[in-house]
C-alpha cells in the first residue's frame, strides 16, 4: 500500500483534538458541575477546545480510508490476519494494564475479568476494560465492511 504521511500527521492532530475535547469535557465537570475560572480542573484550556468532537469524526473518516485502501488488492482472509496482528497485541497490552490498575482500585475481580473478555476479543457487546475499546470494535467493524465491498465481485 502506498503511504500516505500527510494522513498520518491529520491522524495525529485529529487525535491530539480529541484527547483536548476529553480534558475539557472532564474540566466542566471537575471539581464540580459548573465550577468556573480557577476552580475547574485544567482552567488554561477550559472553554478553548470544544471544537475537539470533530478530530473524533475526522479520525474515523482518515482511519476509514487508510483501512480501506488497506484492504484494496489483498485476499480477504491476508487483510484480516495483517489487520489483526497491527491491532491485537497493542489492545491485549493495554487491556491488561486496564484490568490490573481497575483490579488495583478495589473493583471486583468477576465483573472486571467479564469485560477483559469481551476487550480481548473485541466483542461488538460492551461494556469494555477501558471505555475507548468501543472505538477499536468500530474500526474492525468498518475493516470488515470495507472488505466486503472490495471483494464484492
Amino acid at each position: 500500500m502506498r503511504r500516505y504521511g500527510g494522513l498520518d500527521v491529520l491522524r495525529f492532530v485529529a487525535a491530539i483534538m480529541v484527547v483536548l475535547w476529553h480534558f475539557g469535557a472532564y474540566a466542566a465537570a471537575a471539581p464540580a458541575e459548573g465550577a468556573t475560572g480557577a476552580n475547574r480542573a485544567f482552567p488554561l484550556i477550559g472553554d478553548t477546545i470544544w471544537f475537539g468532537w470533530v478530530g473524533v469524526e475526522v479520525f474515523f473518516l482518515l482511519s476509514g480510508f487508510v483501512i480501506a485502501a488497506t484492504a484494496q488488492g489483498a485476499h480477504p482472509i491476508t487483510f484480516l490476519k495483517r489487520r489483526a496482528i497491527r491491532v491485537f497485541p497493542a489492545l491485549w497490552v493495554c487491556a491488561i494494564i486496564s484490568f490490573v490498575a481497575r483490579l488495583a482500585w478495589g473493583e471486583p475481580v468477576d465483573a472486571l475479568a467479564n469485560y477483559l473478555v469481551r476487550s480481548a476479543v473485541l466483542s461488538p457487546w460492551g461494556p469494555y476494560i477501558d471505555g475507548v475499546v468501543w472505538t477499536i470494535e468500530r474500526e474492525q467493524e468498518a475493516g470488515r465492511e470495507a472488505d466486503r465491498q472490495i471483494h464484492a465481485d
